[in-house]
């Protein structure tokens, strides 16, 4: 689609104000973090908004802090895809204080982001005391064996978690074995690594 920032009130209009929109899909486009605070400030109101898709943008942390405002309260939103925007673990921060605020969020895509082990710690931290079924963090380059104790520990506390998907990540083999353990005892849990 290509949009920018300044196509945002548009939208925000045409979708919020006139109709009940329980879906926004607006991944690769060129949206950066004022995108994301014109969008907030209509999310703070909004009671139908279910999945929110913003992947493929350029947001960063700042427009991370934008929206985790809009969601700091119980929302109704359920899918939120953040992949491919430059978080970084300040952005892993934020998102973890939204998976504790909103616990009907079941769905975090944060894939080939910037996040290094120690956000994915936060993120890890977080998940258990949440509502999130589905977990994206393939493609995160800079998380490494550091955090796999986090992980593990996130797997086996978690008891709404399905799916983890891991993959594209440089974790050793003995990381992975012990992952694979983790869910030896979740028949239907599915590992992607």
């Amino acid at each position: 689609m290509n949009l920018i920032d300044n196509d945002i009130p548009i939208i925000v209009k045409e979708l919020f104000i006139n109709g009940h929109c329980t879906e926004l899909h607006m991944s690769s486009n060129r949206l950066t973090s004022e995108g994301a605070r014109i969008l907030a400030e209509a999310l703070e109101t909004n009671t139908f908004l279910e999945l929110l898709d913003l992947g493929s943008n350029r947001l960063k942390d700042e427009g991370v802090q934008h929206l985790a405002a809009a969601f700091r309260l119980d929302h109704h939103l359920k899918y939120l895809r953040l992949g491919t925007n430059a978080i970084t673990d300040a952005g892993a921060e934020l998102i973890a204080r939204i998976l504790l605020q909103n616990r009907r969020l079941c769905l975090l895509d944060l894939s080939s982001n910037e996040l290094t082990s120690r956000g994915v710690i936060t993120l890890a931290q977080a998940v258990p005391h949440s509502g999130l079924e589905y977990f994206y963090l393939e493609g995160n380059r800079q998380v490494n064996d550091e955090c796999i104790d986090a992980i593990v520990t996130m797997i086996r506390q978690s008891n709404h978690l399905k799916a983890v998907s891991l993959s594209n990540i440089d974790f050793s083999q003995k990381s992975k074995l012990k992952l694979r353990q983790a869910t030896k005892s979740k028949p239907s849990y599915f590992l992607y690594i």
